[in-house]
């Protein structure tokens, strides 16, 4: 069964009317606002439509953003009913491939409705200053790195910002629209090489700063730019911000968890509005660094988990701990995927925090979830066990080829360095 998460702003408010019937005034004003985000989505994306399906869709999805008051047992239904459209518009336009970037993508889609007459004028119109952000962002990459760039690549990526700029004018008028599209397409293809070209140089950075390798995203860049002071604010707040998004998140031992995300926060907080000097700056990157190096050693694999019902609970958890994930909602996934009795302890946890338990019972539910349905060892000249069904597979496979769970598909592993 396919989980579906919910905005963090509905989130909050829908737990407490689970749990207060009355909630606070501050989880009303969140509501109101994501509500107000759901809508705004709406106006935007029902521009244009690629199906008379998905025109219905759009139109349902904006009967609900009108009654989501009212009780829990009919504003958590419809919320996720909203959701759902939501992710099922997305998912039909892209499969549209004009372009490998989604926003070049989205854009020319609504190009293309536009003349076929499944689409608003304006569908295209306010998309337009979208692709001068996107523009901008790349010629501020490009200007970075001009100097690394081969003279001929440069050359090639000037005309490829004059003729974006020409198909931006082009995708103003549907006398025009297709010329445009075709030339904002074949543009995009040259300028995503910019992409490239700054991932491989993130690579080498990375490769020639290895001191601060265990922080996420940015220890490479600390290192080089050590003596910068502002460069080296930037990225710690690049960091905090990663920090905030994933530190519940990552797969570790509860008891480590629970020790080292105040740790790590204090030490972020202060790092930022630190005026030490250079010396004394290196010394408290190093030792956050050594931190984050333990934590690496103590990750627990989940990417096995995909296939089978470990991989329904391990989501559960990881929404409840992102807040997307309402409480209410947690018995009616269970009931969906319904876990072996050896998981009991794993359940018992989860009900606990859904009756008002610490967010520590989530670490313990998916630590010894964990425990209990290990990664196979893939590496066995004999084959493998899958923890899913107990068949042996084949040596050399990374799918079970009777229940369809896997060895090393990805579910949502945390990357270090994503």
């Amino acid at each position: 069964m396919e989980i579906v998460h919910l905005p963090p702003a509905l989130v909050g408010y829908l737990n407490e009317l689970a749990f207060f019937q009355a909630p606070t005034e501050e989880a009303v004003a969140a509501f109101e606002q994501g509500v107000a985000d759901l809508r705004a989505w709406h106006y935007f994306e029902s521009s244009y439509w690629v199906s008379e399906a998905q025109k219905q869709e759009l139109a349902n999805l904006e009967f609900l953003l009108g009654s989501l008051d009212g009780p829990l047992d009919k504003v958590l239904p419809a919320c996720f009913e909203a959701v759902q459209i939501m992710e099922s518009v997305s998912a039909e336009r892209e499969k549209a491939s004009y372009s490998a970037d989604p926003l070049v993508n989205d854009l020319v889609l609504a190009g293309a409705c536009w003349v076929s007459g499944q689409a608003l004028e304006r569908a295209v119109c306010e998309r337009l200053p979208r692709l001068h952000v996107w523009g901008d962002r790349l010629q501020a990459v490009f200007e970075g790195m001009r100097e690394v760039l081969p003279a001929e690549a440069q050359r090639d990526l000037e005309v490829g910002f004059r003729h974006l700029a020409l198909a931006a004018e082009e995708l103003g008028s549907l006398e025009t629209v297709k010329a445009g599209m075709a030339r904002l397409v074949e543009t995009s293809e040259l300028l995503l090489v910019l992409v490239e070209w700054r991932r491989k140089a993130r690579e080498r950075q990375m490769e020639h700063f290895r001191r601060w390798s265990a922080l996420p995203l940015v220890g490479a860049g600390l290192e080089e730019g050590l003596g910068d002071r502002e460069v080296v604010r930037a990225l710690l707040v690049e960091l905090s911000h990663w920090w905030g998004q994933q530190r519940e998140l990552l797969p570790l031992p509860a008891d480590f968890l629970v020790e080292w995300i105040p740790q790590v926060d204090q030490d972020l907080a202060e790092l930022v509005d630190c005026e030490a000097s250079v010396e004394e700056l290196a010394e408290w990157l190093d030792g956050l660094a050594g931190s984050f190096a333990e934590a690496q050693a103590l990750m627990l694999p989940v990417g096995h988990l995909r296939g089978g019902a470990a991989g329904h609970y391990y989501e559960v958890i990881q929404g409840l701990l992102r807040n997307t994930l309402p409480v209410p909602a947690v018995p009616g996934l269970f009931t969906a995927s319904e876990p072996p009795e050896a998981w009991q302890g794993v359940v018992d946890r989860m009900l606990e925090y859904t009756k008002g338990g610490p967010r520590e019972l989530l670490y313990e539910a998916r630590e010894e979830l964990l425990r209990l349905v290990p990664a196979p060892d893939v590496s066995e000249h004999d084959g493998w066990t899958c923890p899913f069904c107990q068949q042996r597979v084949a040596a050399g496979r990374t799918t079970c080829g009777h229940c369809g769970g896997g060895a090393s598909v990805s579910l949502e592993v945390q990357s270090w360095n994503a």
